[in-house]
């Protein structure tokens, strides 16, 4: 077929699908795609109720009469026309669940009707010859739940009368390069009145808690993931290279959908290893409702500390005078992170917070020796991080990643089986 049929037929499919009453989803649906999506899921997962909750969770947490502006991501290229694979805003997919880019986002307040509107691409026929059609108006409405839909050429104007009839706005103007602030003049005006406020912190406050469907898919995902780890567990062997297990993770967890993790294991039992595993454990018990990130931290300072001593490497310092600073050389991050749709999630929700029922955080104790074999010796260059992924409940902590060997006889047991399973066939 020549480009131009090609585009002929793309475009006279949008004509004949917007005129004979079908929306165009500009991904895939649940009578789409069935294998993908269940009845009622906007995407895998997720319902169109669960995201329908969440913004109106938002409108009323909204000050009154204010709007919020959300842009979601656009494309980003490596050289040329050459594009990363595509990642929605964090945000932007919590509150919608549409996964394409270049979109605009307005969320009004309880107040003034709770309404969701969508800006969609304006009609481009030469684009979508190359990429097919993306979300229409009606689609947005019929199909994602917005209240309203219209071209994103529109935006501009529309901002005009909605700025002016509210008593803020609510928008992090850094997002997305602060592109759309900067391109929408009421936008501007509104910032330099001091009538906008940062979004961040309220979708943060929405996000660190998750819900039962969120942490299955976490579940899923770390399931995903541990399985695709064993299977490079069992592949090594010396004349492995680490890309070629590289790929095989790879290819694993994009069939499975999991979350990428660190292909790294050690082999052996070392003082520095069971030191890093008792550390992780006692962390990954102390996740619980009502003790905070911080806490934590401390907690793995403290023990860290006294494994430190016990080894020796820092001469007589004792344990207390270890943890005041000396231990950095040897732990110089965080002991973790929260987790959900942001590997690194929900950042501004402070350390001093505490843990509530359905946070998500990802457990990383680690211990360094720096490569000085004169002044470490058999420790030297050796450095170890064991990462869990906990989920915070009433009845205590759930290591999601739990299928994940962390510890040394089970990783030697699983290391290089898979070149002996083919060489003796069993």
């Amino acid at each position: 077929m020549s480009r131009s049929a090609g585009m002929l037929k793309r475009v006279t499919q949008r004509i004949l699908g917007e005129s004979g009453g079908r929306a165009v989803p500009g991904q895939p649906i649940a009578t789409t795609h069935p294998q993908l999506l269940a009845a009622g899921e906007v995407t895998p997962g997720i319902t169109a109720a669960e995201y329908s909750q969440r913004r109106a969770t938002l409108a009323s947490l909204m000050p009154a009469n204010s709007f919020a502006v959300i842009p979601g991501a656009g494309a980003q290229y490596m050289v040329g026309l050459i594009p990363h694979p595509f990642r929605q805003d964090a945000d932007f997919r919590y509150l919608t669940g549409v996964l394409q880019k270049n979109l605009i986002a307005v969320f009004e307040s309880s107040c003034r009707g709770g309404k969701f509107t969508l800006f969609v691409p304006d009609e481009d026929l030469r684009r979508e010859a190359w990429e097919a059609a993306p979300i229409s108006c009606r689609a947005a409405m019929e199909l994602f739940g917005a209240d309203n839909a219209h071209p994103i050429s529109q935006f501009g104007v529309r901002m005009q009368h909605m700025v002016a009839t509210a008593s803020s706005v609510l928008l992090d103007v850094d997002r997305n390069k602060g592109q759309i602030p900067r391109e929408t003049p009421a936008l501007r005006k509104a910032m330099d009145l001091g009538q906008t406020r940062p979004l961040e912190t309220l979708m943060h406050r929405m996000r660190w808690e998750k819900s039962a469907a969120e942490v299955d898919l976490m579940q899923a995902s770390a399931s995903a993931t541990a399985a695709a780890m064993k299977e490079c567990i069992q592949l090594s062997r010396p004349s492995v290279q680490e890309a070629q297990l590289a790929a095989v993770f790879g290819v694993k967890w994009r069939g499975l959908s999991a979350t990428p993790s660190l292909l790294l294991w050690p082999v052996g039992q070392t003082p520095v290893s069971s030191i890093t595993y008792a550390m992780t454990r006692q962390c990954v018990n102390y996740c619980r409702p009502g003790h905070t990130l911080r806490e934590l931290h401390n907690l793995s300072i403290q023990l860290l500390s006294e494994g430190l001593a016990d080894l020796g490497v820092c001469g007589s310092m004792s344990p207390s005078v270890i943890a005041r600073d000396a231990y950095s050389k040897f732990y110089p991050h965080s002991v973790g992170h929260y987790l959900g749709g942001d590997v690194h999630d929900t950042a501004s929700i402070g350390h001093d917070k505490p843990f509530q029922p359905g946070v998500v955080l990802a457990v990383e104790p680690a211990l360094y020796i720096p490569n000085d074999p004169e002044k470490y010796r058999a420790v030297a260059g050796i450095g170890i991080r064991l990462e869990d992924d906990v989920l915070v409940t009433e009845q205590g902590p759930v290591v999601l990643s739990k299928d994940v060997p962390l510890e040394m006889s089970e990783i030697e047991d699983l290391v290089g089986t898979a070149a002996h399973i083919a060489q003796h066939g069993l």
